[in-house]
This record gives C-alpha cells, structure tokens and sequence, in this order.
C-alpha cells in the first residue's frame, strides 16, 4: 500500500506506513487490520494520552519504590517515541535494561528474532 499523498495521512497512518526503518515498512493487510483497531478504539487512545503525563509522577515514584525488573526495548527511529523515553527507566529503576535498536516505531516486526533473544536472556536472569 503507497499512500497518493504521504501530506494529507493522519498521524496514525504516517506511524503505521513511516514508522519503520524502511519506507512502508507494513504489509498492506497489516496496516488495515492495526488501522482498523487503533481508529476503532481512538477515543480511548486519546484520552489515555491525554491523561499519561500527570500519572508519570505516581508511576515513577512507584517505580522507584518497587524496582522492578525491568527490559525496554525501543527503535532508535521511532518517530513516536523519542528515544530518551527509553533511557528514562534508568533513572527511576538503575538496573533497567535498556537496548535502543536500529529499527522505528514497529521495532517487533523489523527485529523479532532479536528482540526475542532479548527476552529470553532477560527471563533467564530474571526468574
């Protein structure tokens, strides 16, 4: 799927088919089945985005206060999601593991095999 008009996409599709290290990095079906979930739903989505940044206190007190084993995971392209978003959980939480990829916004579908050797080390020194 190419967009005709890459100016004219709303947010959530620029993220959908630019979000990846590589242009249109989504299959087509893909990108309609996530479409059709993220505009379903997008009321709620907003609302929580709205909300998110006066709990970021209470969250980080508690993470601070529980510090919990923690893997962030994040695509260094992300246009989203700045990668000090990521770095930040170290702050709160030391011993959190932090791994920036080379990959966007859909960091899963560019680096699965990574990301899972990943989480499976984490798992294993974790439990």
């Amino acid at each position: 799927m190419t967009p005709t008009n890459p100016i004219a996409l709303t947010a959530n599709e620029r993220t959908q088919l630019f979000g990846g290290r590589k242009t249109i990095s989504r299959v087509a079906s893909k990108y309609r089945r996530n479409n059709h979930v993220t505009t379903t739903s997008n009321s709620i989505r907003r609302r929580d985005y709205r909300t998110n940044v006066a709990a970021y206190p209470a969250w980080q007190s508690w993470l601070r206060e529980n510090k919990p084993p923690i893997l962030v995971v994040w695509g260094k392209y992300d246009p989203s999601f700045a990668v000090g978003g990521a770095t930040t959980y170290q702050r709160d939480v030391p011993s959190a593991e932090v791994h920036i990829l080379d990959a966007g916004h859909f960091a899963l579908d560019e680096k699965v095999d990574e990301i899972a050797a990943l989480i499976r080390a984490f798992l294993e020194k974790k439990l």
